[in-house]
């Protein structure tokens, strides 16, 4: 059914139970046609690279398939709920903030090991359970498409966003990028 499917940007995505395990999963697609060819090589190159390397607190991703015009890849869903709904509203503690700014460094560290760099923390792509245990998504749930653009964002956004990415310094996205982001 069509009304099961959600879009974020370019990207469709369902929730889908696979045989061999009670978790339910997200089902994400990309069809060429729906976005510039920019955005589907670097989405092309995002999953196929997470295929091969899920870092500490990556979503796992189960499977991914490399189509004609069609990108198609199964996600784990993530467990705790997304930064944005708790960030803002100032629902938590200096301790639970640590314990997650921490559990944050962790998994940045996990992923900087495997050579791969965030560049972004978004407040959408953060997850954080009941033990300020996080999950990272890759910026490909953002949904950006090619017509969005920085000043598109809300400001929670914003505010994790580090200086080379907004243009402020030369755009040398390191691992220095996403500490700024924390």
């Amino acid at each position: 059914s069509s009304d099961l499917v959600q879009y974020r940007g370019s990207i469709a995505q369902c929730s889908v139970k696979l045989n061999d395990s009670p978790q339910v999963m997200s089902a994400q697609w990309l069809e060429q046609r729906s976005c510039s060819p920019e955005l589907y090589n670097r989405v092309r190159r995002l999953w196929s690279r997470s295929e091969r390397s899920q870092p500490m607190g990556a979503l796992r991703q189960k499977f991914f398939h490399d189509a004609d015009q069609r990108l198609i890849r199964v996600i784990s869903t993530p467990v705790g709920r997304p930064m944005s709904e708790w960030l803002l509203s100032r629902q938590f503690d200096v301790d639970e903030s640590l314990r997650t700014a921490i559990s944050l460094v962790e998994c940045l560290q996990s992923w900087h090991s495997a050579k791969l760099v965030r560049g972004w923390l978004s407040s959408e792509t953060v997850f954080r359970d009941a033990d300020q245990q996080v999950e990272l998504a890759d910026w490909s749930l953002l949904g950006m498409n090619d017509q969005q653009g920085i000043l598109s964002l809300p400001v929670e956004e914003l505010i994790f966003l580090p200086p080379e990415t907004i243009g402020s310094l030369p755009r040398n996205i390191c691992p220095a990028s996403d500490l700024y982001s924390v």
